[in-house]
């Protein structure tokens, strides 16, 4: 062997590398090898020399480049000669790396880039025979474009450099192309200014994808990469190839020290790096124009040659793709002979196509009433409001790739095809055929036909099962986000809606079809046509559903047209003689394809070794008895081309019988003749994934778990073929599928034959437990933490559950593998990858499933021995579920935002009675523990938000706003938002309010109050109208009918409309017949209309429901031992439909099944309730309770809106199941049955103060709002009522003394109270107290009582009124005033102890700090200027000081101050350095507010004088000292160094409570939560 590579060397050592490890083997990657031709001759007018190309940066070449153009070049003696040519590894060093400027015309349109692939270089990739006499991108290109500037992008991928040097990534060239493109150039031309074309070899067209797609996600990158409109890819395998493995193994073993690559292996076909940029890429490409050149010639491999790519692997299948071939193997692809060679004029064309026109968008989507490119941030908008996950493109690539030239012509030339296409009115189309006769294919060339023909056209392929591409919704959400790319009106009301909060993705279709089609695009006239192209409804889970919703087209002002193609069932046909009523609808069978088949099985039939006459015979005959039937066509061509002699062609076409039923018995023998017991064991696992799995699984996400049964086969699609009998096959992206859906009813029928046990729940039992096993893994957490994710983990993590549902109940090995699951850690890192992959909505579905296997586990027990039962691992998962349920509604955003939170604070922030809190809140990777609350049990409330102290009188919401109108102070209206119940907005309209209302978008708020009717724009708050109202009528409703007008019902059972716009605003009565309801019973009841408008649910002594139209009648009665109370007397239906909600006086909520009037959960409490509302998604509601109001989101709620979301899991009217798919799904509405769940509303007295301890931090008194005070010692986690104030007073002040022996406060009354404190450390902590003074109100010579504070020394409390402070002296257990000073303008002063010198106060009014004596309050010693102009945020508004912050370091004061804008507070905070009181003076560090992002209250300042503070989702951050004085220090905008450590959940905290918190010295923080005090350490000090 060593001597045939020695010859081998010598043979080739002109033309090889004097470095090749294993000259013996002509290496297929790109550059690695050459053709051994070349053209004698140039043509005449090409100079022989040319100076070398202006590298942009110096640093961007890898060897010694001369500074000027012509040095290398110009010189005879310099120039590179024939036998220079020949030395590659000289070449190498002499082409530059990094950006190469070819040409720089006068009049530039448009850049050029090239960018080479693996093995080459920038220069002489490009180069016929590596001379640089053929250098094309400089000499013709220029010529031929000279508009174009022309530039080349060189990175070192010298595969056979030495194991010591560094191996780069393909995201590493691609960073690097990113930083030099942009900051690259040293000329006045720059990247960016005008269009960008790209032309990229092989792995460089790789490098071009992850570019691109990593430049959109980085702001830095995105306006620059936004530039580029078209690529050329020049062979670029686009799914990988197997050859890089070969090259990898080869350079492991080479005997001269050369490694593997890293980014060889990313070329690898299983690698991950493949999925993820095509995964990625998929999501930008119809930004492009794409051309795919491929191709047709095999490269020379060693002793043989090969396609090293071939067509499939070379092209992207994306619609706005030009696949064109070249005459031309892997390496020639991109370097041509001549000017004249047609190669060259194909590539130089299409860089014509698309550089002649630089100024046109090349976008796959364009504007119809705009010349400019649709802006990618509203392509991301609509992306988020439909829940679109990927573009629509992908759905007709697999069509695509089958489909062969030339056919599906005779379609477009039936006659009412013809109507359909050319028509001017609004038709439906039905075009139906067997299975297997093409539907799928003839969909995508209509739709292609349609496209490049200039229509408008959307389109949807149901698939069977699939998530996201099986239900109404998917389908509605689709056609709603195509359409609204070609249609700018109906794009701006879909980002309007967007903006107003709404979001689609998880709600059935019928909302969709509300929110999106009939009140948007309804309306919209416009004279262009739009074609809907819908394949495959009988693959749908509700196709009488998918026909109804099409037929309603008919409402549309502009002129839809829909293509739907199915099977000819009779439930479909029954839909489409119903949507006759509606609209024409057109009906025709598939014409006749025997044509297209005849084309189909020729062009396969001619990879045959035989004669033209023999292949004629073989094609006529399978095209005469395939009757039409594509399917069967091709699995008889499969085995023919497999033939070698002609009596092995006739004797497969004698012994496969006709039809597809006889076809698919002879493939099932096929599979029972099967010997091997190995092949047994493949056929099974095969037809288990391709039967039951959710989604189709590609073959490397099999063979990574079945790596024993797949990694050794050697040809993967032909084993496939033969133990599965062609049932099951690979496709286009190497998913591994059933060949035909029919194959899986076939399959299902024929079970008896079957070799194998293929039972349903065994086979769903064996996929369940392999995802377990991925997720069982104790280094997934790493591997997610490290991108380095098993192929099969995205099946794995969103589909298990779905395959619980379909398992049996009664299987041990279900039940070992749910508690080998949930017993461990691996929860954990599961729920970190579905927050990272966006997935967390997936929970309700498996808390579903769960329960649902539960109950059918328990239902089985009552058959077993006790002994069998289980109890206790039954319990576990119970919890689980439970849990599971209300991870996302509680911790949701802030989990999707950083997924690592589900280790470091979930735990601590959850109930201590779950699973995850007693499981991992001591786990080594937690940072938070919490202690003080007594929330055991998960809630159901979200949030509570209040205004004051005032009662909550009325309240509306919209998507992104809720608003709630109280009585203190007279008329206020407090506007907050949905997501962080922030408050946004606060009005005071000194009148009594009686009705607010929201229109439809959102993007109004109407408020009837005493006289007038006030509306105002949500955008920005600004007035729209104030108008009078009618005199003495006060509104019982007001509502929006659509987004302009207003209605409004009087007492007096009078109707009124304004309409917004008009030019006289006035109330206008409507017609009194209105209200004259037929058969609405009088008297005192409450009537609501369902969403349909078909019926109404109200309350006439009982909860009844009536249909005016069926005149159908139904009561629910009272539980007689319920108490009278509890007749309710509020009712209202949720927006879906699907419950409704009725409240009574005794305080309790109930929420009802509308189908069944079951009830489903009840929501107890002792507060009255004011009123109710369903928030707009139907997942929340909200109650007024006294001066609150609370957002809930029970469990009942969420799994509705789980099992009616349109998420591939459930169907769009899908009942509550054990399964996540729904076998009928046509019925309209079906009853949930899930036993009632009742919750219990504590509400506990408000925190109103909180003191922490001095002389420990582990000691803390807080009082509430009844006048209770408490002491919390935080070691024993127990707590001590010490004193409650007479007639539940408030209490206002609290203070400790120094040494925590006495603790003073004051009540809202002004009366200030001392108590003694004695703490018992023993083994049972106890806490005494005693009376040393008190006050029954304030002295009426002092005032009001603003402040108390205890002197250094704990001998003296400062007590500050509104007239006078005094100082009382606190000694010897006797109390008396021994100092008082009369005060000015006191509202707006606030004392402080002096930090450094006891007998010293601190005093801050608005403009200056004063240094007082604790024996002279009437004279200062010290005084320095204070502006609270410096206060963040900055404002016009005069600012005061609400509070001094803690403090823990010397150097520094953290003040809160206050300004009223809008009518309601608005907090900044100010720092002052203290560094020494007595000779320097205090300063106001002047930080930027944009400085710190997203901050929104202040918390105090840690020793180290870190700035603790909250941001506006809630997350407790810091910034370090050194960030903050630097941003002070300099004139550059740049941000603090904050960090994030936990976030305080939104439920536990109201906007009063928030400015309660205080700070430790040690980073804890205390934060008053529904009546108590949680104690939260998370920030390492």
């Amino acid at each position: 062997m060593w001597r045939r590579l020695k010859v081998g060397r010598s043979a080739r050592s002109q033309d090889n590398d004097p470095l090749d490890p294993f000259p013996s083997i002509t290496l297929p990657i790109e550059e690695t090898t050459r053709q051994s031709t070349r053209s004698s001759a140039l043509p005449k007018d090409i100079p022989r020399h040319h100076s070398l190309p202006e590298p942009t940066l110096k640093a961007a070449t890898s060897g010694d480049v001369p500074s000027h153009r012509s040095s290398v070049f110009a010189n005879p003696n310099n120039g590179l000669s024939s036998q220079h040519q020949r030395q590659r590894s000289q070449d190498r060093r002499n082409d530059p790396l990094g950006l190469s400027i070819l040409c720089t015309p006068p009049d530039r349109t448009v850049d050029i880039l090239f960018i080479h692939g693996l093995g080459g270089t920038s220069l002489r990739t490009w180069c016929w025979d590596r001379d640089l006499d053929f250098f094309w991108p400089q000499l013709w290109l220029a010529r031929d474009l000279p508009t174009a500037r022309v530039l080349t992008y060189g990175y070192n991928t010298n595969f056979s450099s030495k194991k010591e040097q560094a191996s780069s990534t393909i995201g590493d060239f691609a960073t690097d192309l990113l930083f030099r493109m942009k900051y690259g150039e040293n000329t006045p031309e720059r990247m960016g200014q005008v269009p960008i074309v790209v032309v990229a070899h092989s792995m460089g067209g790789l490098v071009f994808k992850k570019a691109f797609s990593q430049g959109y996600l980085n702001p830095e990158y995105k306006e620059i990469v936004a530039m580029i409109k078209a690529v050329l890819f020049m062979a670029t395998p686009h799914r990988g190839t197997d050859l890089a493995d070969t090259l990898n193994k080869l350079l492991s073993s080479s005997l001269f020290g050369h490694s593997p690559k890293e980014y060889i292996t990313q070329l690898s076909r299983r690698s991950p790096t493949i999925d993820e940029l095509n995964e990625t890429f998929r999501h930008h490409a119809s930004k492009l124009s794409i051309f795919s050149f491929y191709e047709t010639l095999t490269t020379p491999v060693g002793p043989s040659s090969v396609l090293i790519l071939d067509k499939a692997t070379s092209i992207t299948g994306y619609p706005n793709e030009t696949p064109t071939p070249l005459i031309a193997n892997h390496h020639t692809v991109c370097k041509f002979a001549s000017p004249e060679d047609p190669n060259y004029v194909a590539v130089i064309g299409a860089i014509r196509s698309v550089a002649g026109s630089p100024s046109l968008p090349l976008t796959s989507y364009s504007d119809i009433d705009s010349d400019g490119p649709i802006p990618e941030e509203d392509v991301q908008t609509l992306s988020d409001l439909l829940g679109i996950t990927g573009p629509p493109e992908e759905d007709l690539v697999s069509s695509r790739l089958v489909r062969k030239h030339g056919t599906c012509h005779r379609f477009l030339q039936h006659e009412e095809v013809d109507e359909w296409i050319r028509s001017n009115s609004r038709k439906l189309l039905w075009t139906h055929g067997p299975p297997g006769n093409g539907k799928s294919t003839t969909s995508s060339f209509v739709i292609e036909h349609l496209l490049s023909d200039g229509h408008n056209c959307s389109y949807f392929f149901f698939k069977y099962r699939q998530r996201n591409k099986c239900t109404t919704g998917d389908m509605l959400r689709s056609l709603a986000y195509q359409t609204a790319l070609q249609l700018p009106a109906f794009r701006h009301g879909l980002i309007e809606l967007a903006k107003s909060g709404v979001r689609l993705a998880k709600v059935n279709s019928s909302i969709v079809w509300e929110k999106v089609f009939s009140r948007i695009f309804v309306p919209i006239n416009t004279k262009r046509q739009f074609h809907w192209v819908i394949d495959g409804i009988d693959e749908s889970e509700s196709s009488k559903q998918v026909v109804e919703f099409l037929s309603r087209i008919a409402d549309f002002e502009s002129t839809v047209m829909v293509l739907a193609l199915s099977r000819p069932l009779a439930n479909i046909a029954q839909a489409f003689q119903l949507a006759r009523k509606k609209v024409p609808v057109l009906e025709m069978p598939l014409p006749d394809n025997s044509e297209d088949i005849r084309l189909t099985v020729a062009e396969e039939v001619d990879y045959l070794l035989s004669e033209d006459d023999f292949k004629q015979e073989a094609v006529n005959e399978i095209a005469a008895r395939s009757h039409g039937n594509f399917l069967w066509a091709s699995l008889v061509t499969k085995q023919v081309v497999k033939c070698h002699r002609k009596d092995q062609v006739k004797q497969v076409l004698d012994s496969t019988p006709d039809g597809m039923d006889q076809l698919y018995d002879r493939m099932l023998d096929a599979i029972v003749a099967l010997e091997l017991d190995d092949d047994k064991a493949l056929a099974k696992i095969l037809l288990t994934w391709a039967m039951h799995a959710q989604r189709p699984v590609t073959v490397e996400q099999l063979a990574e778990i079945y790596p024993k049964e797949l990694n050794y086969i050697m040809d993967i699609t032909h084993t496939i073929s033969h133990v599965c009998g062609q049932f099951v096959v690979v496709d286009s992206l190497r998913r591994i599928t059933l060949v035909h859906h029919s194959a899986r009813e076939y399959l299902k029928r024929s079970k008896k034959r079957w070799p194998f046990n293929l039972n349903v729940e065994l086979a769903n039992e064996e996929i369940f437990g392999k995802c377990l096993i991925t997720l069982c893994d104790k280094g997934l957490r790493r591997k997610i933490n490290m991108l380095s994710l098993p192929r099969f983990l995205p099946y794995a993590a969103t589909s298990w559950a779905a395959h619980l549902g379909a398992c049996s109940s009664d299987s041990d090995r279900v039940l070992d593998a749910l508690i080998r699951f949930f017993s461990g850690p691996f929860p954990l890192a599961w729920i970190q990858y579905l927050a990272k992959t966006t997935h967390l909505g997936d929970l309700f579905g498996v808390s579903r499933q769960l329960t649902s296997y539960l109950r059918k586990r328990r239902k089985g027990n009552d058959e077993r021995s006790p002994l069998l039962h289980r109890l206790t691992d039954l319990a576990l998962i119970e919890t689980w579920a439970l849990d599971l349920m209300k991870l996302p509604p509680k911790f949701g955003r802030h989990l999707t935002e950083a997924p690592e939170l589900i280790y470091k604070c979930i735990p601590a922030l959850s109930p201590t009675a779950s699973i995850i809190h007693q499981r991992f809140r001591s786990n080594p990777a937690a940072t938070l523990s919490v202690s003080g609350v007594s929330n055991q049990e998960w809630d159901d409330c979200l949030a509570r938000v209040s205004s004051g102290s005032g009662r909550a009188l009325r309240l509306a919401s919209s998507p992104s706003h809720l608003a709630v109108a109280s009585d203190v102070p007279k008329g206020s209206l407090t506007i907050w938002d949905t997501d962080l119940f922030q408050e946004q907005q606060t009005f005071v309209l000194d009148e009594h309010i009686w009705e607010l209302a929201f229109n439809v978008s959102g993007s109004l708020l109407a408020c009837y109050s005493f006289s007038k009717t006030t509306i105002w724009k949500t955008v920005d708050w600004s007035l729209e109208l104030s108008v009078e109202n009618p005199r003495q009528e006060r509104a019982i409703e007001i509502s929006f009918d659509g987004n302009h007008t207003l209605l409004m019902v009087s007492e007096q059972r009078r109707v009124y409309k304004i309409t917004i716009g008009k030019a006289a605003n006035v109330w206008d009565q409507l017609d009194p017949v209105l209200l004259e309801e037929p058969g609405v019973p009088p008297g005192d009841n409450k009537v609501v209309w369902h969403p349909s408008g078909a019926e109404v649910v109200g309350i006439y002594g009982q909860i009844f429901k009536w249909s005016p139209l069926e005149d159908t009648y139904e009561e629910v009665t009272v539980d007689p031992s319920e108490s009278r109370d509890a007749t309710p007397h509020g009712i209202l239906c949720s927006p879906s439909g699907r419950v409704f909600i009725t409240m009574d006086v005794a305080g309790c909520i109930k929420i009802w099944d509308y189908a069944s009037m079951s009830l489903l959960y009840k929501l107890k409490s002792e507060d009255r309730i004011n009123q109710i509302d369903f928030s707009h998604d139907s997942l929340r509601f909200y109650d007024l309770r006294g001066s609150y109001c609370n957002i809930w989101e029970p469990n009942c709620l969420l799994r509705i809106a789980d099992l009616s979301s349109a998420e591939g899991m459930v169907s769009d009217t899908d009942s509550v199941a054990d399964s996540f798919w729904s076998d009928t799904a046509d019925t309209l509405m079906t009853t949930i049955s899930y036993p009632t769940s009742e919750a219990y509303s504590e509400s506990k007295p408000a925190v109103t103060i909180i003191s922490p301890g001095n002389t420990s931090s582990e000691l803390l008194a807080y009082a509430t709002a009844d006048g209770s005070i408490y002491v919390y010692d935080m070691i024993s986690d127990k707590r001590h009522q010490i004193a409650k104030a007479m007639f539940k007073m408030a209490v206002v002040g609290l203070v400790w003394s120094p040494d925590d022996e006495q603790l003073a406060y004051f009540l809202s009354n002004g009366g200030v109270a001392i108590m003694s404190v004695t703490i018992s450390k023993s083994a049972q902590v106890s806490v005494s107290s005693g009376v040393l003074y008190t006050e029954k109100k304030a002295p009426t010579d002092r005032g009001r009582t603003l402040q108390i504070e205890f002197a250094s020394d704990g001998k003296q409390l400062l007590v500050v009124g509104s007239r006078k402070a005094q100082v009382l002296s606190v000694q010897e257990n006797e109390v008396r005033v021994v100092l008082e000073s009369e005060i000015q303008e006191p509202t707006s002063r606030r004392w402080k102890q002096h930090p450094t010198q006891p007998g010293n106060l601190l005093h801050f009014t608005d403009d200056q700090v004063q240094v007082f004596s604790w024996s002279d309050l009437q004279d200062y010693s010290l005084s320095f200027p204070l502006s609270l102009h410096h206060a963040l945020p900055l404002s016009t508004a005069p600012a005061t000081i609400d509070a001094i912050l803690d403090s823990h370091n010397s150097d520094l004061m953290l003040l809160r101050t206050k300004q009223m804008h809008m009518n309601r507070p608005r907090y900044g905070f100010l720092v002052l350095t203290t560094p020494n009181l007595n000779s320097a003076p205090i300063r106001a560090l002047t930080v930027d507010a944009a400085f710190i992002p997203n901050l929104s209250l202040p918390l105090g300042i840690l020793s180290g004088g870190e700035l603790v503070f909250l941001d506006k989702h809630l997350w407790v951050c810091t910034t370090n000292k050194s960030s903050l004085l630097a941003t002070v220090e300099t004139t550059e905008k740049q941000e603090l160094d904050v960090t994030r450590h936990f976030f305080l959940p939104r439920n536990w905290v109201t906007d009063g409570g928030l400015n309660l918190c205080r700070l430790l010295g040690d980073g804890t923080l205390l934060c008053p939560t529904k009546g108590e005090v949680a104690v939260l350490k998370g920030i390492a000090n």
